[in-house]
Parts: structure tokens; sequence; C-alpha cells
């Protein structure tokens, strides 16, 4: 579990560059683009699901303040 977790993260830091890749493309061509923020928010949830429950190195206070964090709009919290 944990190594899926390691290969699952490095796959999320690429996607957020990428996400932020491609929007600035979107920008400078004027081209209308999804928010971005709700993409890499996701990823940011994602990564934290997966240190919670793949890597086993979170803790029930912090997994409370990232259910609060979406709970209330936050898009993203890890």
């Amino acid at each position: 579990k944990r190594a899926m977790h390691v290969f699952g993260e490095a796959k999320r830091v690429y996607d957020f560059k990428g996400t932020c890749d491609e929007h600035l493309v979107a920008k400078e061509s004027n081209g209308v683009a999804e928010d971005p923020l709700v993409t890499l928010g996701k990823l940011m949830f994602a990564s934290h699901e997966s240190c919670d429950q793949m890597y086993d190195c979170s803790h029930p206070q912090l997994n409370t303040l990232v259910d609060l964090s979406k709970k209330h709009g936050a898009l993203g919290a890890r």
C-alpha cells in the first residue's frame, strides 16, 4: 500500500503541474478553461486520503481538520 501511495503521489504532482501549465496556456491564448483551482483542490484531497489510508501517516485530528475544511467549502486540504 505504501508503494502505491508513493507512485500515486508522484502522479498527482505531475497532474498538479500539468493543470497549472494548462491554465497558463489557456490564459495566454484567452481561452476559456475550467477553474484549475477545483482540479488542484481535488488533487490535494486525494493526496490527504492516500496519506491517511495507504501510507498511514495521518492523525485523527488532522483528518477532522480536512473534513471540516471540505464541509465549509475549501477546494482542497492536506
